[in-house]
């Protein structure tokens, strides 16, 4: 009953894989992956090996043999396409694959980055029920206040009616017939990959829906965003929708819309908030322990030789005061 701002009308995968595989070799994109900040600066043409020169014992991915890459290879193999899996030509070529169709809108010609269409919305998860039996479950909803009911019955309304009715509209039908449930459009800051989507699948609307069981804001802080009447709340619903992902990836280099950091043109910049790796064993940043130059220290060495296998209370050496702290202030010049 929770999913209704989930976008389960939308894309089942939208930020993963887009239909540039018609034209790439079939070489789906994984988001995820190349935004998380992995480029391809560190492999040579994507043959799997680090950019470093050639020892003489690798294994060419084409042929088999030892000594070259397969960037290098004297005898490549020739392309097969990932679709029909016939030689001589790559998928974007191949005269048996399917049109292409958007994720977005669902006709043929373009990918959904392009699509400049309404949202195509797949209610498929929604209860098939009757109009009637929809409205009275929302006017029972409003009764109990209990808004999961209240949004899934919404949910199930505007499938009876196969989406022709605005959010306008629905409101203006709940004030007609006393029904205590109110469609609240308030202005809210978004990140990028989100926008706010209407019944009818229009995006980018300024304002986001929120149910409310009153007409007037019962808490202070959102006193100054609230609609000042009633003709305002009914204006704002015709620029309203409620937040869904765009589908489209966000580049974490320019932060702009429609393609990932690996492909991005402009020049890479280096990222403030990226994870810092330190080394437990010298304190330094920049590698991990395992690459650490500095001898290996042994934390649990006894602090009074500072040999491994025993601790201080079982030390046959000679006390040491150059190794006491004083365990108040961490000195050991005044021990």
């Amino acid at each position: 009953m929770s999913d209704w701002n989930n976008d389960q009308g939308g894309s089942a995968h939208p930020n993963t894989f887009e239909q540039e595989n018609w034209t790439n070799s079939g070489q789906a994109e994984n988001t995820s992956a190349n935004n998380a900040g992995f480029g391809n600066d560190d492999f040579d043409n994507g043959d799997g090996f680090v950019g470093e020169q050639p020892t003489g014992n690798e294994k060419c991915f084409g042929c088999g043999e030892t000594g070259h890459r397969r960037a290098e290879c004297p005898n490549p193999q020739e392309m097969t396409c990932r679709f029909c899996k016939q030689p001589g030509h790559m998928i974007k070529e191949c005269p048996d694959k399917p049109p292409m169709i958007c994720e977005n809108c669902g006709d043929e010609g373009h990918m959904r980055k392009n699509c400049e269409k309404p949202r195509k919305i797949n209610r498929d998860h929604v209860a098939d029920v009757s109009a009637d039996d929809a409205w009275n479950k929302i006017k029972q909803a409003a009764i109990e206040r209990d808004v999961d009911d209240a949004k899934e019955a919404v949910e199930e309304y505007i499938k009876a009616v196969d989406g022709d009715i605005t959010y306008r509209q629905l409101q203006e039908a709940l004030i007609d017939q006393g029904i205590g449930l109110w469609l609240i459009p308030t202005e809210r800051s978004l990140i990028q990959v989100f926008t706010n989507m209407d019944l009818q699948g229009h995006i980018d609307k300024k304002y986001t829906i929120s149910y409310r069981f009153v007409e007037q804001a019962d808490r202070p802080r959102e006193l100054e965003g609230w609609p000042k009447s009633r003709d305002e709340l009914l204006s704002r619903l015709d620029d309203a929708g409620e937040v869904v992902d765009r589908g489209v990836p966000l580049c974490l280099n320019c932060k702009e819309l429609g393609h990932i950091s690996k492909f991005c043109t402009q020049e890479k910049t280096e990222r403030s908030d990226a994870v810092k790796i330190s080394c437990f064993n010298c304190g330094a940043d920049g590698h991990r322990v395992r690459d650490c130059p500095e001898p290996r220290v042994d934390k649990n060495a006894c602090k009074n030789c500072g040999k491994s296998g025993h601790q201080a209370a079982d030390c046959e050496e000679p006390p040491n005061p150059a190794n006491v702290e004083c365990r108040k202030c961490n000195e050991s010049e005044f021990i």
